[in-house]
């Protein structure tokens, strides 16, 4: 009996020892000063100058084959999004736009434009709300400007529509001639389509014949390719379209397609307006 108490004892004073070390082992000082929980955090470094630049977008919906917008200046209306470029750590936003009475406090503004025709121009004042005082005035606020056109127009009349000679990046020496033009579908639906890619696609039925290209969604000066999710889709094309705005006589196409081995490729077309 004597020899388990003395076991025993042994045992317990191994253990207090241990919890003993454990206690005056020391960790290495926290040093990271953008966390809140060491000695010498920084919460100013989490603060930036307010930064209110900000583009508008258009962004196709419905069977559009990207989810991808465009930054625009001109625009024949329906839904367009509002967006700061920077985003800014505890900032406040007040958007005004146009004649619009209304002041709009949302960092991200969408709103429809649709039937209204003019010049708009839109303001966002950012301001950050600096509880540790570690921006000046100056940095605090800042204020942009945007001037935004919607032409209130057919579709018909938009100055995507054209025919455009040019080539592909990655193969220089082929020359494609795009067309961007409106027809009419089997239905009797108006529809926006485009030619030229010449990717051994099969002909579509319409009412004004054949192979009368790939349907898109088109806004002013970009569009999108538009396939029907149930129907055929020829290589599994995407594109994505815009007149370059510094001269909307050239038209640049980023477009991907799987080739005869299956792999997916990605070619930019860009070609001059044929008049």
């Amino acid at each position: 009996m004597r020899n388990i108490y003395s076991h025993f004892t042994a045992f317990l004073l191994i253990v207090v020892l241990t919890l003993a070390s454990c206690e005056r082992e020391e960790y290495p000082p926290c040093s990271d000063e953008t966390n809140p929980l060491c000695p010498n955090y920084d919460p100013c470094l989490r603060y930036g100058e307010a930064r209110s630049e900000f583009v508008i977008w258009s962004s196709p919906t419905t069977t559009a084959d990207s989810a991808i917008s465009m930054p625009l200046d001109t625009t024949r209306g329906g839904s367009l999004i509002f967006k700061g470029v920077y985003p800014t750590y505890k900032a406040t936003y007040e958007w005004s736009v146009g004649e619009d009475p209304r002041s709009f406090n949302q960092p991200v503004l969408t709103l429809n434009f649709t039937g209204f025709n003019g010049t708009i121009q839109t303001r966002l004042v950012t301001t950050v709300e600096d509880e540790f005082g570690c921006l000046d005035a100056a940095e605090r606020q800042d204020t942009a400007f945007r001037t935004l056109t919607v032409i209130n127009s057919t579709q018909a009349n938009i100055p995507l529509l054209g025919t455009f000679v040019g080539r592909v990046d990655q193969v220089p020496n082929r020359e494609l001639i795009l067309q961007i033009k409106r027809d009419t579908s089997i239905n009797g639906f108006i529809t926006t389509r485009m030619t030229g890619l010449n990717l051994d696609c099969p002909p579509i039925e319409s009412s004004v014949g054949r192979n009368n290209g790939i349907q898109i969604l088109a806004d002013y000066s970009w569009f999108v390719t538009n396939h029907n999710p149930n129907g055929p889709r020829c290589r599994r094309l995407t594109a994505i379209g815009q007149l370059l705005p510094e001269n909307r006589d050239i038209l640049q196409v980023h477009y991907f397609y799987d080739d005869d081995s299956g792999k997916r490729r990605q070619e930019v077309f860009t070609g001059q307006r044929l008049r």
